[in-house]
C-alpha cells in the first residue's frame, strides 16, 4: 500500500475478532490544538467553559468542523494509513461531517436533568442483522480529552 504500515498483524487480527480498533494516531500537540478550538468554540455558542463544569450542559453533535486542527487530524497519516490499510485502498475521501461533544457522564441525573444518551447505532436494523449492504463500513474517533476514571466517558463501543 505504499509508506510504512500503521497497523500490526495483531491490530487486523483483534479488529477482525471485535470490529474496533485503539490506534494512537494523531501527536499530543494536534489533540491539544482540537481541544482548544472546541472549548473556544463551547464558550462563544454554547456556553460552556473548561474551568466551570456546571456549565457542561451541551452533549452532542457542535458545528465546528471544519476548524484547521480537525482538518488536521483527519489527514493525519497515521489516520489515513490506518483507513487505508483496513479498507485495502488508498484512494480515499476526508470526511468533514461532524464533531460530537460528550462530556463526562454524572450518574444519577440530578433532578429536571436530562438522562445521558442513549446507545447510538450507526448502522440500519438491516445491516445489524446481516440482510443489507455487506461493504465495509469504518468510522474514527479521535479523543482530545481522556477520561479520568472508569465510566465516566461519553463514548461506547460495541464490540462485533
Amino acid at each position: 500500500m505504499g509508506g510504512a504500515p500503521v497497523l500490526q498483524q495483531e491490530d487486523h487480527d483483534f479488529f477482525e475478532a471485535n470490529g474496533y480498533l485503539v490506534i494512537p494516531a494523531v501527536p499530543a500537540e494536534n489533540a491539544a490544538r482540537v481541544k482548544a478550538e472546541t472549548w473556544e468554540f463551547l464558550a462563544a455558542h454554547n456556553g460552556m467553559h473548561r474551568d466551570r463544569p456546571a456549565t457542561w450542559t451541551h452533549s452532542g453533535m457542535v458545528l465546528m468542523q471544519q476548524t484547521q486542527g480537525v482538518w488536521e487530524n483527519r489527514q493525519h497519516p497515521r489516520v489515513y494509513g490506518a483507513f487505508a490499510e483496513l479498507l485495502g485502498r488508498r484512494d480515499l475521501w476526508c470526511s468533514f461531517d461532524m464533531m460530537t461533544v460528550a462530556p463526562p457522564l454524572k450518574s444519577p441525573p440530578a433532578p429536571g436533568e436530562e438522562p445521558p444518551p442513549s446507545l447510538h447505532w450507526d448502522l440500519s436494523d438491516d445491516v445489524l442483522r446481516g440482510k443489507g449492504s455487506q461493504h465495509l463500513r469504518l468510522q474514527g474517533e479521535i479523543v482530545i480529552e481522556d477520561c479520568l476514571s472508569d465510566g465516566e466517558g461519553g463514548f461506547t463501543t460495541v464490540p462485533g
